[in-house]
Order: structure tokens, then C-alpha cells, then sequence
């Protein structure tokens, strides 16, 4: 069966538009006609009839040919957005005002009360007659546009339902609701929870913490560090060891038996905690992985 025939499309459609400020987000509802609600509709039931070949979200892997990936409402990190685009028709309607900040996404919210499903798409869907003109072209003559014009596109980003989320562009999923600004606010949990797992040197600390809030790369990797478990069982022998098998310096990388992230060392210390190093089978050489997936093996 179709991961997408689970997905409820029918019931009351509200489009949604959000935008953040000052890390906190803003969502307004906008008034649309029938034509555009049936537009919004197909483009909902397209894309849920996609849903064929999912595999598990894990932010050290990327999307390959699966159609979407899968997780559920617990790995969004960002809870305010869906917890603000949710709120669908119970919104204010946008101004004009409003409709001209850049606004960061746009949804479709179908359903009524808890059976509501969203879908999400990150672009600003407003086309504003600013520095450029915009013109419509109305009973043969090009007449200038004074307000906003909305344009959609034939896709989705994310699908929301009440538990699981579908992410058809992996990319985007993780700009909404793993990398805004409400996520970046938790850099310092994240940061402290490696510290009480391992032993960290006290002058690094500061500069995980910044490497991690400026660094997309290096926040993926801390979350696929703390999911995988093994953080308890790693001690300063077994990390050293590590360090040697894969040609990185025990001295400069752990002195004293405590891991310096100080800049020049957060991306090799961050690749070797997250299983990023590996040796070719029949060239001996290291590598150091960008993306991986755990497979399994023929038993």
C-alpha cells in the first residue's frame, strides 16, 4: 500500500502564510476563491499519490532516489512553526502589510480540529512590484500591479499529519524545522549534553557551542552523535585509539584525555564521534564520509 494513502486530503483547505521575526514565528491565514482551493487540493493529491518509496530520516544521510524520507512529530525540532501553521483557520487574516515581509513558507491546512493534515512548502509565494515592475496583462492592456500577487508551485516540501512526517525534499525540511532560529536556541543543550557524555576541556566549550549555531553541517552531526547511542560506552582509550587507526594526532586532538574542539579541530573530532572515517578494503586509504546510511547484511 502507498505510504500517501493513509494521508487525508478531503475536509475544510485554509491556506497559511509565516514568516519569522526576531527568532519567533508569525502565521496569518489568507482568503483564497474556489479555483485557487482546487489548485491547492490537486497539488495535495498529486503529491501524496508520490509517496512510494520512503526510507527513515537520519540527518547524516541524504534523500538519494527514495521519493521522500520519513520520521515522526518528536524530530521536529521546531515545534512553533508547526504549532503556528496547525492553528490553520483559527488565524488572523494577513494584511496587505503583513504580505510584504519575506515570508518564509506557505501551507496548505486541510482538516478540522485534531485530524488535520499540512502541507508545507518553504518559499515565499508573493511576487511584489518593487525595485521591477509587475504588470498583469487584463482586457488586452498591461496594467501595473499595486498589491500582492501570489504564485504557487506544483509540489510540497513536507506533509504533516497528526503523528508522521513526510519530508519529499530533504533540503527544505531541514531549513524549516531543524535549522531556524527556535533550533538554534537549543545549540546550548545540545552542546551540554556532549559535555556530561564526554570529557570536553573547559576553554573548547565555547567555540563547540558557536561552531555549532553557525554551522549546518556541524549541527546534523551533533544530532546524529547523540542518536546513536554509543556516547556512554566511549572512553578516553577507546577515543585515542580511534584517533590513531584513522592518522589523526591523539596530542593535538585529546590532550590530557579531554577532547579540544577548539576551531581547527571541531570537523575532525565531530567525523570521527559521528563514524565518518573509514579505510578503503583494498587501497588502505582514508576517507571521510559526507553522507552514509546504514545498511544491512545478509545473514
Amino acid at each position: 500500500m502507498p505510504a500517501g494513502s493513509s494521508i487525508n486530503t478531503t475536509g475544510a483547505l485554509t491556506l497559511v502564510v509565516a514568516w519569522g521575526i526576531g527568532g519567533r514565528v508569525h502565521a496569518r491565514k489568507v482568503q483564497i476563491g474556489s479555483d485557487v482551493e482546487s489548485a491547492l487540493r490537486s497539488t495535495a493529491d498529486e503529491v501524496t499519490s508520490s509517496l512510494t518509496d520512503g526510507v527513515p530520516y537520519n540527518p547524516d544521510s541524504d534523500q538519494e532516489d527514495a521519493t521522500h524520507v520519513t520520521t515522526n512529530r518528536d524530530d521536529l525540532l521546531d515545534t512553533e512553526l508547526i504549532g503556528q501553521l496547525k492553528t490553520g483557520s483559527s488565524l488572523p487574516l494577513a494584511s496587505d502589510d503583513e504580505l510584504r515581509r519575506p515570508l518564509t513558507c506557505y501551507a496548505a491546512v486541510i482538516g478540522s480540529g485534531d485530524d488535520k493534515t499540512v502541507f508545507v512548502r518553504k518559499m515565499n509565494p508573493i511576487r511584489l512590484a518593487t525595485k521591477s515592475v509587475l504588470a498583469i496583462l487584463i482586457t488586452g492592456a498591461l496594467t501595473r500591479l499595486e498589491t500582492p500577487l501570489f504564485a504557487f508551485e506544483d509540489t510540497f516540501d513536507v506533509i504533516i499529519t497528526g503523528d508522521d512526517v513526510f519530508a519529499l525534499h530533504q533540503k527544505p525540511f531541514e531549513m524549516l524545522f531543524r535549522d531556524s532560529d527556535a533550533v538554534l536556541a537549543k545549540a546550548g543543550e545540545w552542546v551540554e549534553t556532549l559535555t556530561v557524555s564526554l570529557p570536553i576541556t573547559t576553554s573548547s566549550r565555547d567555540a563547540l557551542l558557536d561552531a555549532v549555531r553557525s554551522n549546518s553541517v556541524y549541527r546534523r552531526k551533533v544530532h546524529s552523535i547523540l542518536g546513536r547511542g554509543h556516547l556512554a560506552s566511549l572512553t578516553p582509550a577507546a577515543i585515542k585509539s580511534k584517533m590513531s587507526e584513522h592518522g589523526l594526532d591523539p596530542d593535538r586532538l585529546m590532550p590530557g584525555d579531554e577532547l579540544d574542539f577548539k576551531p581547527e579541530n571541531t570537523r575532525d573530532l565531530l567525523q570521527l564521534l559521528n563514524e565518518d572515517f573509514f579505510t578503503g578494503d583494498f587501497t588502505d586509504a582514508q576517507y571521510a564520509a559526507s553522507a552514509k546510511r546504514t545498511r544491512t547484511t545478509a545473514g
